[in-house]
C-alpha cells in the first residue's frame, strides 16, 4: 500500500468519524453550532473519499469523482466561512457575503460536463516514491474557481488571526489547522507545476484540519458536560435542602393550623357553655339570696329550677357532641362491622320519637335487605341527628310537613337520603353548615355542632354526608358508606321499671359530685360511697351484704374504672359484669378503646337518672338469675 492510499483512506475514515460525532454533539441542546462543523467535517471527507476513488478507478470514471472533489472542496471553504461567523455570533458582512454566492455557484458548476475541468488526464509519476498521481487541469473557468478558493482561504486565515488576538476559543487551533490546510495546498501546487518532484499532501491536510479543530470542540463540548453534572448535583443538593425547608415550614404551618383550630374550638365551647352556665348561675345565686333571707321560696322558684335544668341539658348536648366527635377522630376500620340500615333507621325514628311526636308524617322506604359497613350506634346517631334537623325545618315554616327516609343501593355504596318538605336552607348559609358551632337557631337551639360531629362521623366510617339539594319546598341529606353482604343483628331492648333499693356501690374521688349523686339517687336505690378504689374493694370484700351493681368514675387517682374491673374480674368476677363506668368522656385513646369495649355499661356525665335505671335493670338480670357474687 502506498503513501498516497494510506492518507486518503485514513483522512477518510477520520472525516466520517468526526462527521458523525459532531452530528451526535450537535443534537445536545445549546451546541446547534456543532451541525455547522459537521458539514465542514463532511465536505472535507467527501474530498479526500472522492480523491481516493480518482486513484482506485479508472481515467473515465475517476474524471467524474475529480468533479465531485473540486465541488466538495469549494463546499468546505464555503462552510468554513458560515461557521466562523456562527462561532463569532455575527452577521455576514457584504465581503463575506458576496463570497458565499460566488462559492455558491462553483460548488455546482463543476457537475456540468466539462465547464470547469478539462476531459484530459495528465499523470505525475514521484518517482523515489515510487508513487503515480492522475491530475485533472482546470478549464478557465476552472481557474477562476481555484483562484476564489485561494482568496476565500486567505480570508478565512486573516477572521482566524483576528480572532485569535481577541483570545475566542479554539482561534488558535483553527489557525494551525487552516495553515496546514494551506500549506497541503501549496505543497500541490508545485508539485502540479513540477517545481518538485514530492507527493500530494492535500488528503493529509484536510485530516490535520478536521481532526485538531474536531477534537477541540470535542474537548469543549466534554468539558461543558462535566460543569453541567456539577451543576445539576449542586441543584440537586439546592433541591434537597429547599425540601427540607419546605417541609419544616409545611409541619410548623400545620402545627400553628392545630393550635388554630384548637383555639377557635375552645372559643366555640366557652362561648356555647357560657351562655347557659350563666342561665344556672343567676338562677342558684337568686335562690340562694333569697333562702338566705329566711324566706320561703319566691313564686317564681320552679320556674328558676326548671329554666336552670334546661340550661344544664344544653351544656350536656354540648359535651355529648363533642365526645362523639373524640369517638369520630378515634374510630378505626377495625371496629365495622355489617349493618342493617332498615334497622338504624329504625332505632334513628326511636331515637327522635319524644321530638316528632304526632306532629310529622315520616315515610321509610328503605329495603330489609340494605346493608352497610359500619358502627351501627354510629350511623343511629347521625340518622337521628338529620331527622330532628327536618322536623326543625319543617316546624319553622308553620304548617304540617312530611319527612321521607330513603335508602339505595348505588353501585359499591349504600345511600340513605333524609328529604324534608320544610323551609329549606338559604344559599348563603349552605358552605357553612358543617363548620363547627356554626347555626342559625335562636339561642338555647342549637350548639351548631351536630352536623359537623355527624360529617367526622360519618368520614370515621369511611363514609360521606353532604347537603343534596335545598330550596323553599324543602331539604335533602345524605349519608353514604360501603355496601356490605351482612348479616348483622341488631337487638334492642326495653328496660322495664327498675325495682326499688337496688343496692349500689358509688365510687367517685370528688366529694362535691358524689354528694350531689348520692342526693339523687337515693330515693330510688339503696346508695353507699366510696372515694377510691381500694376503699371501694375493702367496701366489697367487708360488706355484710351483697351489692347488685357498682357505678365507678372512668377517672380518679391510684386508678380509676378500669383498674376496678381487672379487680373485680380476679376477686368477684359476676360484680365486674354488673359494674357501669361513669365518664365525663374519654382523653387517651387507651381509655377510648376501654370505653368502647363496655358497650351500654358506659354513662355519661351529667347522669340521666332514666338512663341509668334502664342499665341498672339490665345489668341485675344476672343477679336475679342467681348469679349474685358473696360479697
Amino acid at each position: 500500500m502506498n503513501f498516497h492510499l494510506i492518507t486518503s483512506t485514513a483522512a477518510t475514515t477520520a472525516g466520517l468519524a468526526m462527521t458523525l460525532l459532531m452530528l451526535a454533539f450537535g443534537a445536545a441542546p445549546g451546541w446547534p453550532r456543532l451541525r455547522s462543523f459537521a458539514l465542514i467535517s463532511a465536505a472535507a471527507t467527501a474530498v479526500t473519499g472522492a480523491d481516493l476513488a480518482v486513484y482506485l478507478m479508472s481515467a473515465a470514471e475517476g474524471l467524474w469523482f475529480a468533479r465531485l472533489q473540486f465541488s466538495m472542496s469549494v463546499v468546505q471553504l464555503l462552510a468554513w466561512v458560515l461557521y466562523l461567523a456562527r462561532a463569532e455570533s455575527r452577521r455576514l458582512d457584504l465581503q463575506e457575503r458576496v463570497l458565499v454566492g460566488a462559492l455558491s455557484v462553483f460548488s455546482v458548476l463543476p457537475m456540468l460536463g466539462g465547464l470547469v475541468l478539462n476531459n484530459t488526464v495528465p499523470i505525475t509519476t514521484v518517482e523515489w516514491m515510487g508513487v503515480s498521481y492522475r491530475t485533472f487541469s482546470p478549464t478557465p473557468v476552472g481557474s477562476i474557481g481555484m483562484v476564489l478558493m485561494v482568496l476565500t482561504h486567505a480570508l478565512l486565515m486573516v477572521r482566524v488571526a483576528q480572532a485569535v488576538k481577541a483570545g475566542l476559543p479554539h482561534a488558535r487551533t483553527y489557525f494551525i489547522g487552516l495553515s496546514c490546510l494551506l500549506l497541503a495546498g501549496g505543497n500541490d501546487a508545485l508539485v502540479v507545476l513540477k517545481v518538485y518532484p514530492g507527493p500530494f499532501l492535500l488528503d493529509f491536510g484536510f485530516l490535520c484540519l478536521v481532526i485538531s479543530s474536531g477534537m477541540s470542540v470535542a474537548r469543549d463540548f466534554i468539558k461543558a458536560s462535566k460543569k453541567l453534572e456539577q451543576l445539576s448535583t449542586t441543584l440537586e443538593q439546592q433541591v434537597e435542602e429547599r425540601t427540607a425547608q419546605l417541609s419544616a415550614a409545611t409541619v410548623a404551618l400545620a402545627h400553628s393550623e392545630r393550635l388554630a383550630a384548637i383555639g377557635q374550638l375552645a372559643a366555640g365551647v366557652a362561648h356555647e357553655i357560657n351562655n347557659p352556665a350563666a342561665v344556672v348561675k343567676a338562677n342558684l345565686s337568686y335562690l340562694v339570696a333569697e333562702l338566705k333571707l329566711s324566706r320561703l321560696p319566691p313564686s317564681d322558684a320552679q320556674e328558676c329550677m326548671n329554666d336552670s335544668l334546661e340550661a344544664i341539658e344544653r351544656i350536656a348536648r354540648i359535651v355529648k357532641q363533642l365526645l362523639d366527635a373524640g369517638r369520630a377522630a378515634g374510630a378505626t376500620e377495625s371496629q365495622l362491622t355489617p349493618v342493617n340500615l332498615r334497622a338504624v333507621v329504625t332505632g334513628a325514628l326511636a331515637t327522635a320519637a319524644p321530638t316528632l311526636g304526632n306532629q310529622f308524617t315520616v315515610d321509610v322506604d328503605v329495603p330489609a335487605e340494605l346493608w352497610a359497613t359500619g358502627q351501627a350506634g354510629l350511623i343511629e346517631q347521625v340518622s337521628a341527628n338529620l331527622l330532628l334537623n327536618a322536623a326543625q325545618a319543617i316546624t319553622e315554616t308553620g304548617r304540617p310537613g312530611t319527612i321521607r327516609v330513603v335508602g339505595r343501593q348505588v353501585g359499591e355504596r349504600a345511600e340513605l337520603t333524609v328529604i324534608d318538605d320544610g323551609g329549606g336552607i338559604k344559599p348563603a348559609v349552605q358552605p357553612r353548615i358543617f363548620e363547627p358551632f356554626f347555626t342559625t337557631r335562636p339561642f338555647g337551639q342549637g350548639s351548631g355542632l351536630g352536623l359537623a360531629v355527624s360529617l367526622g362521623l360519618m368520614r370515621a366510617q369511611g363514609g360521606t354526608l353532604s347537603l343534596v339539594e335545598s330550596s323553599e319546598s324543602g331539604t335533602a341529606m345524605r349519608l353514604t358508606l360501603l355496601t356490605s353482604n351482612g348479616p348483622a343483628s341488631i337487638e334492642r331492648e326495653t328496660a322495664p321499671r327498675q325495682p326499688a333499693r337496688t343496692r349500689v356501690l358509688l365510687v367517685d374521688d370528688e366529694p362535691l359530685l358524689r354528694q350531689a349523686l348520692v342526693r339523687q339517687l337515693t330515693r330510688h336505690f339503696q346508695v353507699e360511697c366510696a372515694d377510691g378504689v381500694d376503699s371501694a374493694l375493702q367496701r366489697i370484700d367487708t360488706s355484710t351484704s351483697r351489692f347488685d351493681a357498682v357505678v365507678c368514675d372512668l377517672v380518679m387517682p391510684g386508678g380509676g374504672g378500669q383498674r376496678l374491673l381487672l379487680e373485680l374480674a380476679r376477686r368477684a368476677p359476676s360484680l365486674a359484669e354488673r359494674t357501669l363506668i361513669l365518664t365525663g368522656g374519654a382523653v387517651t385513646d387507651e381509655q377510648r378503646r376501654f370505653l368502647e369495649s363496655l358497650g351500654e355499661r358506659v354513662l355519661y356525665k351529667p347522669l340521666d337518672l332514666a338512663l341509668l335505671k334502664a342499665q341498672l335493670h339490665k345489668v341485675t338480670q344476672l343477679a336475679d338469675a342467681g348469679a349474685r357474687p358473696a360479697g
